[in-house]
């Protein structure tokens, strides 16, 4: 180079290593692609129905605090849903209480599907917030407070289930 300095970037401190992994460190950060994530917390109530032959009649209606988790990159979407569900019947009678706890996860490389399931029956209602019968298709908006106490309630039936 006849006695001229070499231009290359020099940083004290630093080796080409360490900038190498750096560098490869920042490249694997992009690849993961953009995540998005979304949770929410709801209460709501819906309307049951039952096959009568060709047919779906309205049998009565189910009250549901849920949290539902999604998460979603380049490579898979993965789900979450932890709920309760307090089931009556069209006079307004209860039922039955299911709680459960889905997950599953979809690559979108292959398709391949990973899920888990957990269930559970209690013997009283649980939910909070719902709206009775006659409200059955809607569902509440809820405050922080509210949001935090059925978070609090799922999260402590659905952690027990095996």
């Amino acid at each position: 180079m006849c006695g001229k300095r070499s231009m290359a970037l020099e940083i004290p401190g630093f080796n080409k290593y360490t900038i190498t992994l750096l560098m490869l460190a920042l490249l694997c950060a992009c690849q993961s692609g953009d995540i998005v994530e979304n949770e929410t917390v709801e209460a709501f109530g819906t309307e049951t129905y039952t096959e009568q032959g060709q047919t779906l009649e309205a049998s009565g209606y189910k009250k549901v605090n849920a949290i539902t988790y999604v998460k979603e990159n380049k490579q898979y979407i993965e789900t979450r849903i932890r709920a309760i569900e307090d089931y009556y019947d069209s006079e307004g009678n209860y039922l039955r209480t299911e709680i459960f706890d889905q997950s599953g996860r979809q690559s979108k490389w292959d398709g391949t599907v990973d899920s888990d399931e957990k269930r559970d029956e209690a013997v009283d209602p649980l939910t909070l917030y719902v709206p009775d019968a006659e409200e059955a298709s809607s569902s509440r908006s809820l405050d922080e407070a509210k949001q935090a106490e059925i978070r609090e309630l799922v999260e402590s039936c659905t952690d027990q289930l095996r």
